[in-house]
């Protein structure tokens, strides 16, 4: 034995090694910092192991504590591994998982307490002395090689992971990236040699050595490279988090355009399973029906869910060639709403606020000449007539101007409400007693039903009521039924008259406004906004009468909305 040897030649690195246990250990809730904690914790044991082992003359007790030390040898380049993802990447492996990156160094641990019965880990196994000191020779067996193969790829796996933070392009990972690799390759480079037989002094382990260089490079790691301060992984966490949770869907295809990576927004979009398209082509994420124009950098694509914009740019690698493609897809559903609304109250009011403002003035100054005559009975009538006809276009022009602020409230608000289907159409019908012969409004089906919808739902009604009225003779009878849907109310608002023309329906339908193809006010184009805003439809047929179809989202008493198992 020669303590006074081993004491120098392993004091340092114990030390050094200790220190970065404690180090660890303190910040163990940061990523990664569990797993060093095992780490630095292994390679202590490894370390200690060793150092009593090369005092111990009988081969007994040799083995004992090279069977304990084994505990340390076997499980260290798994827990670099698992620190490794951690620490750079921010994953977190499976139980599952890591029990089977735990297979062989279980496997390997068996065998080694067991080596008597089998010898597969290794035999003849001897000790010689060299200054005082028990060093061993033995014949590795095959399994030896398999655990030694295996601690091999999985500390180079490790490794892999800090060097692509090192020649990433974030400079502030790139000191702690050396500083690990260092710390880690120089034991594993001593271990080599005697792997292979090659030690310059044979039956010497130089292993154990290298944790010296490793608690120095970790110790300066923990001092001067921010290691648990700045740490990559929450770089990787947060690129990702924002990826997840911004509006825009992103997927990531190769140059063939297979689907490498979707954030859960793209996956939500186009009503997919992120596990269903990693790996198939971008296309199949659409259906048959949707539709796509070409738009400059991309395409507007139409499909039930609504309109989207898809862009493409280029991945290119560190030398300028393109590996890949990124699409964002944005949905503008809404902004091509508020585009069509702007559209359409720019054009009716331009258009029939001028009609009307030429009615007010013609008729105005026909008054003018009339009055500057003598006036007799027949004027008198002729001027009625005209003034009544100037405070119709008036009164146009304020329903008009009323209705154009109920929409800008749509484009505003966006909160939709439970409601009761009876008592808004009793409040618009009784909104519209003195103007409108209501009696002849009847109702019928379950309107008890509740909806979610936005709190206009009631001027709604007041429109199509109105129009009903409007477009047909006096008499006309107006129904109004509700039906219980899975997931929908669905109203039906009809009247046995005329119809409503259709010139006024043309432009509703086709959901443009031009200079020959325009309605007469904004009501029905309010009706189908509002609608469209409380996730409903609307559908107007003309036949012997209109039928206007409404269906809105169905809501319990208690406020939540229906949906299907």
């Amino acid at each position: 034995m020669n303590f006074g040897v081993t004491a120098v030649l392993f004091a340092p690195p114990i030390v050094a090694l200790s220190y970065v246990v404690v180090m660890a250990f303190r910040r163990r809730s940061a990523p990664g910092g569990r797993y060093l904690v095992y780490l630095t914790g292994s390679n202590l044991l490894w370390l200690c192991g060793y150092a009593v082992q090369l005092n111990l003359q009988v081969p007994k007790w040799n083995i004992l504590v090279a069977q304990i030390e084994f505990f340390g040898v076997a499980t260290s380049p798994v827990l670099f591994l698992l620190f490794a993802v951690r620490y750079t990447q921010g994953y977190s492996l499976s139980r599952r998982q890591e029990a089977g990156l735990f297979l062989i160094p279980a496997v390997t641990l068996v065998l080694v307490w067991t080596n008597p019965l089998h010898g597969l880990m290794w035999s003849d196994y001897q000790i010689r002395g060299w200054y005082g000191l028990a060093l061993t020779q033995r014949q590795f067996g095959p399994w030896f090689f398999v655990h030694g193969v295996y601690s091999y790829l999985t500390f180079l796996a490790g490794v892999m992971l800090f060097v692509n933070l090192l020649m990433g392009r974030n400079f502030l990972f790139r000191r702690q990236a050396v500083a690990i690799l260092i710390g880690t390759l120089i034991p594993l480079s001593l271990a080599t040699p005697f792997l292979l037989g090659l030690s310059p002094i044979s039956g010497l382990d130089l292993t154990p050595f290298g944790f010296a260089v490793m608690g120095l490079a970790f110790g300066y790691a923990f001092f001067n490279t921010e290691f648990y301060d700045v740490v990559p992984a929450i770089k990787t966490i947060g690129w990702e988090s924002v990826a997840d949770e911004i509006d825009s869907g992103i997927l990531v295809t190769d140059m063939e355009t297979k689907v490498i990576e979707a954030n859960r927004t793209a996956c939500r979009m186009f009503g997919v399973d992120w596990s269903d398209i990693i790996g198939r082509p971008i296309t199949a994420i659409f259906r048959d029906n949707d539709s796509f124009t070409q738009v400059n950098n991309g395409y507007e694509i139409v499909r039930d869910e609504g309109i989207f914009e898809m862009q493409t740019t280029s991945i290119r690698d560190g030398r300028g060639e393109r590996i890949g493609f990124t699409f964002t897809v944005v949905n503008v559903t809404d902004r091509r709403q508020r585009e069509q609304q702007l559209q359409v109250l720019n054009r009716v009011l331009r258009h029939n606020l001028r009609n009307k403002a030429m009615v007010l003035t013609g008729n105005a100054e026909r008054i003018e000449t009339i009055t500057d005559v003598q006036a007799n009975d027949d004027r008198l009538s002729e001027i009625n007539g005209l003034a009544t006809s100037v405070v119709d276009a008036a009164e146009r022009i304020s329903e008009m101007s009323n209705t154009a602020r109920e929409i800008d409230g749509i484009i505003q608000e966006s909160s939709l409400v439970v409601q009761n289907l009876t008592e808004v159409v009793e409040s618009s019908i009784t909104s519209l007693e003195e103007t409108h012969e209501t009696e002849n409004i009847r109702i019928d089906g379950n309107c008890e039903l509740a909806v979610r919808a936005s709190p206009r739902l009631e001027q709604v009604f007041v429109h199509l009521l109105r129009n009903a009225f409007e477009h047909n003779p006096s008499g006309t009878t107006i129904s109004v039924r509700a039906f219980e849907r899975e997931e929908t109310v669905e109203i039906e608002i009809e009247d046995d008259g005329s119809g409503i023309p259709e010139h006024e329906l043309e432009p509703l339908e086709s959901g443009v406004e031009t200079a020959l193809n325009h309605g007469s006010g904004l009501g029905l184009w309010f009706v189908r906004w509002t609608v469209e805003t409380s996730n409903g439809s609307i559908d107007i047929e003309v036949d012997d009468g209109t039928t206007v179809t409404l269906r809105l989202p169905r809501a319990n008493p208690d406020g939540t909305t229906e949906t299907s198992e």
